[in-house]
């Protein structure tokens, strides 16, 4: 397949040991040319799903459902520089951790949290990410804090020992720093913790299980998801054709849809065709927040 045309979605498994930005970069040996974009960092240790946006589809990345699921492990009594088990070790002390208390835990850390930024992290700090300033310097690292949404917390499984560890499930917002929340569920704990591996299993509609691997996509496998497809959270308003030039000149037109002001609906003109994203501005008005072309 030429880049001619190649506009969608792929769901791809990131591997541990890159980053999500090597991602694009590997996929360029089948597209050099393509424009390409990933709907959110995954850290480098860290493997599973990330979203990768080809052609037009990139400018619909920041409308993508941002919800994120992640499978990870929590070592009690382990603390590093990096809140996870691939950095320094800078305190090691055996805990016991019950599972029951652990259990009753978790609701602690449910609903909108803040968090702080792992020093090792890609938040950016005047040009540089902080992983960069604390190869740097450690201490030259800014404290920031971030705050997130935890929906739901749940454990898997639990194995105790002088080094507890815990298989744990999360549904938070996007932008939540699991391995913060390791270490964070250790203090809660009375003692400290870090973060194992950990897989992301969902980013929005996009899941594990339907992902694909970066050789399968560089080998002619891949299976692009349409951009409607990926928008389908989104309700579909159908569009008369006296109105698509207003439409796509930016011009206010009517609808006869009943949704709030400041929402977003997906639309297509009567033949089915998908136009874009509509955002409602005022009563039955409607106005083109990003056009498919």
């Amino acid at each position: 397949m030429t880049s001619l045309g190649v506009d969608g979605f792929l769901n791809v498994i990131k591997p541990p040991g890159i980053t999500s930005f090597d991602v694009i970069r590997l996929l360029r040996k089948r597209w050099p040319k393509l424009k390409m974009g990933h709907s959110g960092t995954l850290d480098m240790p860290a493997c599973g799903v990330v979203v990768i946006a080809l052609g037009s589809a990139t400018k619909f990345l920041s409308y993508l459902p941002s919800n994120k699921e992640y499978v990870f492990e929590v070592i009690f009594g382990l603390e590093t520089d990096t809140y996870d088990v691939w950095g320094n070790v800078i305190k090691e002390t055996p805990m016991n951790v019950e599972e029951s208390h652990l259990k009753q835990s978790l609701p602690n850390l449910v609903g909108r949290i803040k968090q702080g930024v792992p020093p090792f992290s890609s938040k950016r700090e005047k040009g540089k990410r902080f992983y960069e300033l604390a190869q740097e310097n450690p201490a030259s690292v800014p404290q920031r804090e971030a705050e997130v949404e935890i929906y739901n917390l749940e454990l898997l499984n639990f194995t105790h020992g002088a080094y507890p560890k815990a298989r744990l499930w999360m549904s938070c917002s996007a932008g939540t720093y699991v391995r913060s929340l390791a270490r964070e569920l250790g203090k809660l704990l009375g003692g400290t913790a870090c973060a194992g591996f950990i897989v992301r299993v969902r980013s929005g509609p996009f899941s594990l299980e339907s992902a694909q691997t970066i050789n399968e996509i560089n080998e002619g496998k891949e299976k692009l998801i349409p951009v409607e497809e990926a928008l389908s959270e989104y309700p579909v308003v159908i569009i008369g054709d006296r109105y698509l030039s207003s439409f796509f000149n930016g011009h206010p037109f009517p609808s006869s849809s009943v949704s709030e002001v400041g929402s977003l609906l997906r639309l297509k003109d009567r033949r089915g065709n998908f136009l874009g994203l509509a955002r409602v501005c005022g009563k039955a008005l409607l106005k083109a927040e990003k056009i498919c072309k």
